[in-house]
């Protein structure tokens, strides 16, 4: 039997990755159940087919070598069993990616059937999220939170996370459309998208949708320098837009902002700068955290049980009692807490090589191909140290990390066959 033959019986494989986007909305148990199918499945076909193993013998090497990095840091965890869970969680992710790999290797229709799946999964949750806004209710029947502002859900029911989804998906999303065409159409599903991701309520999501935007047309070759400044000038003027016509947005982006960084006074606790918010709280606390366990980290998952130690009240920030959380809100503090000084190098490692892999062609002829682009402004949205964030180390926010890593991995034969589609 050849080898396309028997890799053709394993077609259900991307398949069930197709359904990834949606299990995302349902929620973690969806996502945990198609996973452990996928890496089954996957396992199966690498027996069948030892080839595979040596195909992708690097990574395999590299599993084996984080995973000796992970037993110390499980062995000298201040919570073993916490951490051994979050490791099996990060197994899961890390087969995920080499599952998605796989599919981008041997089915030259899985990037172009994937991209387009996330697109009009995220056309419908956005439509569903702003008729939610209109009519407070969204059509699953999930109403919007009138405590927090007009928090907006969406399908995601209790969970107010549609901003952060949208934000990571959309520019993969923008793939869709075929490169130097369609410039206006996609224009405007920028600003629509920035409304929707504003009206969620969602601080972290805007401000990095905002930003990546930003780059958009700084490195974008589809506009001429004048449509550059003209599309800017309107995206700042329909920005703040918002901000006159909705008091709510005004006060949760502008007004709350300006008084957590200390630019402006309340009644309430006093804040000087960012480290006198309760993500500033959570930042000191993580730092603390690291200097107590420098060498291998407190352990995966535990900062929400280690930041409660009175030995942590100390910290100079004005929001010192609500330094608890189950994770510190970003990524890079969450592994140097967790993982100490062994698992945030090879972390930054890995950082720097994934960036390599996106900017080495633009040192080439100085531009950037759709597709690097839309790639590049994902791994800006995740990646960006500047920012408040979920946990890595979980199952619903660090799906995205690894859904989005083979693209970056695979990026020059990816955007060959999306150049030809």
């Amino acid at each position: 039997m050849s080898n396309l033959d028997f890799l053709k019986k394993f077609q259900y494989i991307p398949i069930l990755l197709y359904f990834l986007p949606i299990t995302i909305i349902i929620g973690n148990s969806a996502i945990n159940i198609l996973n452990f199918l996928l890496v089954i499945s996957f396992f199966f076909l690498i027996l069948k087919k030892k080839e595979l193993f040596k195909k992708y013998n690097n990574y395999f090497k590299f599993f084996f070598f984080i995973s000796l990095i992970f037993s110390i840091n499980i062995l000298f965890s201040i919570d073993r069993l916490n951490s051994l869970i979050s490791y099996i969680g990060f197994l899961g992710h890390f087969f995920l990616m080499l599952i998605i790999i796989y599919c981008l290797d041997f089915n030259n229709y899985f990037a172009r059937n994937f991209l387009k799946i996330i697109f009009f999964i995220i056309i419908l949750t956005g439509a569903d999220t702003l008729y939610q806004y209109f009519n407070g209710v969204d059509i699953l029947g999930f109403k919007l939170d009138e405590g927090h502002g007009r928090r907006l859900s969406g399908p995601f029911g209790d969970e107010y996370v549609v901003g952060s989804y949208l934000c990571k998906f959309f520019f993969l999303a923008l793939l869709f459309f075929k490169e130097n065409q369609y410039k206006y159409t996609k224009l405007f599903l920028i600003f629509l998208f920035l409304l929707i991701i504003v009206l969620s309520n969602e601080r972290a999501a805007s401000i990095m949708f905002f930003l990546a935007t930003i780059l958009y047309f700084i490195f974008n070759n589809e506009f001429s320098l004048k449509e550059k400044i003209l599309n800017f000038v309107i995206f700042i003027v329909v920005l703040f837009s918002f901000f006159s016509f909705d008091n709510n947005l005004k006060k949760h982006f502008i007004d709350r902002t300006f008084e957590q960084l200390g630019i402006t006074k309340t009644n309430k606790i006093s804040h000087n700068t960012l480290l006198d918010s309760q993500w500033g709280a959570h930042y000191l606390t993580s730092i603390e955290i690291f200097k107590n366990y420098k060498f291998s980290g407190s352990g995966l998952k535990t900062f929400r049980i280690e930041c409660s130690k009175t030995k942590y009240s100390n910290i100079k920030t004005a929001e010192v009692n609500a330094r608890c959380n189950t994770h510190p809100h970003n990524i890079y503090l969450e592994v140097l807490s967790e993982t100490g000084l062994l698992g945030f190098m090879i972390f930054l490692l890995m950082i720097l090589f994934l960036l390599k892999k996106i900017i080495n062609n633009f040192f080439q002829n100085f531009k950037f191909s759709q597709f690097e682009l839309m790639v590049g402004l994902n791994f800006f949205i995740l990646f960006n140290p500047m920012q408040t964030t979920g946990a890595f180390f979980s199952t619903w926010n660090g799906v995205f990390y690894w859904i989005v890593i083979p693209f970056i991995l695979r990026i020059n034969k990816i955007n060959s066959i999306l150049s030809h589609k």
